[in-house]
């Protein structure tokens, strides 16, 4: 069997933060769907655990990757339920 090619540990480092944060960022939208306050606050964000699941999971490289993609996930996901992009991209 032979080792993995360069080309294939670099879609491998991105494919799993990438599943990961789309886990994240469907994670938030039910959150929001169901558990939004008046004041636009989630009471339980389970997409933490994800997020923390995977920085615990991997290492190196992936662990950047998959905090840029959680972010962008995090603030399309409050986006999308209302927040204020400046406001979004504070959570």
């Amino acid at each position: 069997m032979m080792g993995q090619t360069p080309e294939n540990a670099a879609i491998a480092t991105w494919r799993v933060p990438i599943v990961l944060a789309l886990a994240y960022g469907a994670l938030a939208a039910f959150s929001l769907a169901t558990t939004q306050t008046a004041a636009g606050i989630a009471v339980v964000w389970p997409s933490s655990g994800v997020f923390l699941a995977g920085l615990m999971l991997l290492g190196g490289r992936a662990r950047f990757y998959l905090a840029c993609f959680v972010a962008i996930a995090s603030v399309i996901a409050n986006s999308a339920f209302g927040a204020p992009l400046m406001m979004a991209a504070g959570f």
